[in-house]
């Protein structure tokens, strides 16, 4: 049977190595959490999710607006990092104040 670079020969004798060496944790959240006391990461959350349950298909509200703007003010200095292009979100709240009348 060949071998690993580290001598060992099944992935599953990789992983256990890894997570009695501290590498590899089992347990890890698949996710990130929010650490208590990160009230401001909270609400937004919560307020995108309210405006998202609560969306007008044609004619966005204020707090869905609001919800938007204030998400893309977190997102920006991490721009570089995100899974998607920012222009995405720009350009969509570009369209949500046009449709509500607020450009």
């Amino acid at each position: 049977m060949a071998q690993y670079v580290d001598g060992r020969e099944t992935v599953l004798e990789i992983l256990k190595h890894r997570i009695e060496q501290g590498i590899f944790d089992p347990d890890t959240p698949p996710v990130p959490t929010i650490k208590p006391g990160d009230k401001d990461t909270a609400n937004l959350i919560a307020d995108l999710l309210f405006a998202f349950i609560n969306q007008d298909a044609y004619y966005p509200h204020d707090f869905e607006i609001k919800a938007f703007e204030d998400a893309i003010t977190v997102l920006r200095p991490h721009f570089e990092e995100i899974n998607y292009h920012p222009k995405l979100f720009i350009d969509h709240l570009e369209r949500m104040r046009r449709a509500a009348g607020n450009e």
